[in-house]
C-alpha cells in the first residue's frame, strides 16, 4: 500500500484513509459489517470502489468468497483499472490462498 501511496499520488489520487477510530481492513474504511459480511471501501475522484467479504458455512467448513466493484468515474479510472487489475487478482488470489491454509484459531 505504501508503494501505491507514492505512486498515485503523483496523479492526485487520495492515498489510503486512515482516520482515528473508524475500522479499517486492509487500509481501508469499512463501510458496513455483520456477522458474515464486511464492506470496504471509498469513493475518489477517479473511481469509486467496494471490497465485498463475505464468510459463508459449508459442510465442509468455511469458504470465503471476495468481491471487488468498481465505478469508473472518468477515463483516468478506466485506465488505472486497466493497469491494476492484473496485479490486484494476483493480491487477491494469494490472499484468499493464505487465509485458506492457516488454521482456524489464526483467522
Amino acid at each position: 500500500m505504501a508503494t501505491r501511496n507514492r505512486i498515485v499520488g503523483l496523479f492526485g489520487i487520495k492515498p489510503e484513509q486512515i482516520a482515528i477510530g473508524e475500522t479499517q481492513e486492509g487500509g481501508f474504511p469499512v463501510i458496513f459489517h455483520s456477522e458474515d459480511v464486511v464492506v470496504c471501501g471509498f469513493d475518489d475522484w477517479h473511481l469509486n470502489f467496494r471490497i465485498v467479504i463475505r464468510v459463508h458455512e459449508r459442510d465442509a467448513g468455511r469458504a470465503v468468497r471476495l468481491t471487488t466493484l468498481v465505478r469508473r468515474n472518468n477515463g483516468f479510472g478506466y485506465c488505472y483499472i486497466f493497469l491494476i487489475s492484473p496485479v490486484h487478482k494476483l493480491i487477491v488470489r494469494r490472499l484468499l490462498r493464505n487465509l485458506s491454509s492457516r488454521p482456524a484459531q489464526q483467522r
